[in-house]
């Protein structure tokens, strides 16, 4: 059934689809979501960029902990007649699928906070076309997206309830972020060892690398932020703008311009993206306020 699923993408395939899939599927990457939840931090409020960068981290981190547990091959790489499209964003094991699961939890939350019927409808649509992207690409099992879609909407509503009860409550919020990102280091470790020993070092867990660094770093900044910046996100629309731009782009050199300085390993692949998360949630605002981009 799956693989019957599968083949009917591929025969259907053709150039436009190819651009258009290739297009969706972007919408659950990194550097889209980073975008937008740096915009939110930044910009709009800071109580809804925490919900929404947290509840993601959250969500992708059961993410990728599932995937290494269940350690599924791609159908690209066990059945010949699929070709695979964009494979260079397919890392790591099959199930669920990431994109999928980031991109529902990201838009649910977003329209959550929207709190607008078109944005419901909107964060509905997005988040299945984005699973039917990783079906066209030949990146992913139907089971894959399914197992997203309700993954990233189940972890949606819980953890986006969980944080707007406690976040007025410093204490519980800060907690919560220290121990969870404490609880991340130590799964990590624990697959780090059974990798070592178990796997002889053949078991995939660079993204999980990744996904606990910029935890750490989030973590880490938003607490420093809180304590010793406290920045703004009034501003006019240009200076708003100009801020956006200037920290997203820095934050882009952190991810990929060290990426070409570090060596391809995964201890600094977690070092670049606990820096990125600390670069969104405490290094630029604290840059940006002594230079007047926040208040």
């Amino acid at each position: 059934m799956q693989e019957s699923i599968l083949l009917f993408f591929q025969n259907i395939a053709n150039p436009f689809l190819d651009l258009f899939f290739e297009f969706i599927t972007m919408l659950g990457e990194k550097n889209i979501l980073i975008a937008g939840i740096a915009w939110m931090f930044w910009n709009v409020d800071k109580k809804k960029g925490f919900l929404l960068s947290f509840t993601l981290l959250f969500s992708l981190f059961l993410n990728v902990v599932l995937k290494i547990s269940i350690h599924n091959s791609r159908p690209f790489e066990v059945m010949p007649e699929i070709l695979g499209k964009r494979i260079h964003t397919a890392t790591g094991y099959s199930f669920p699928s990431g994109h999928t699961q980031g991109a529902t939890t990201f838009y649910v939350v977003l329209s959550l906070l929207l709190k607008k019927k078109w944005a419901y409808v909107t964060a509905v649509v997005i988040s299945v076309l984005v699973a039917f992207s990783r079906l066209y690409l030949g990146v992913h099992w139907p089971i894959d997206v399914i197992g997203g879609l309700l993954a990233g909407a189940g972890i949606a509503l819980i953890m986006y309830h969980v944080f707007s009860t406690i976040y007025d409550n410093t204490v519980s919020r800060d907690l919560l972020v220290v121990f969870s990102s404490i609880g991340a280091l130590l799964i990590l470790t624990c697959f780090l060892i059974v990798s070592r020993f178990y796997f002889a070092g053949d078991l995939i867990i660079t993204d999980l690398m990744k996904t606990t660094g910029v935890f750490t770093g989030a973590s880490v900044g938003f607490i420093l932020e809180e304590k010793y910046v406290k920045f703004s996100t009034t501003g006019n629309k240009i200076k708003k703008v100009f801020r956006f731009v200037i920290g997203f782009a820095l934050a882009l050199v952190i991810l990929s311009g060290l990426k070409v300085l570090f060596p391809p390993v995964d201890a600094f692949h977690f070092l670049r993206y606990a820096l990125s998360g600390l670069w969104i949630t405490f290094l630029f605002p604290c840059i940006g306020k002594k230079t007047g981009m926040f208040l």
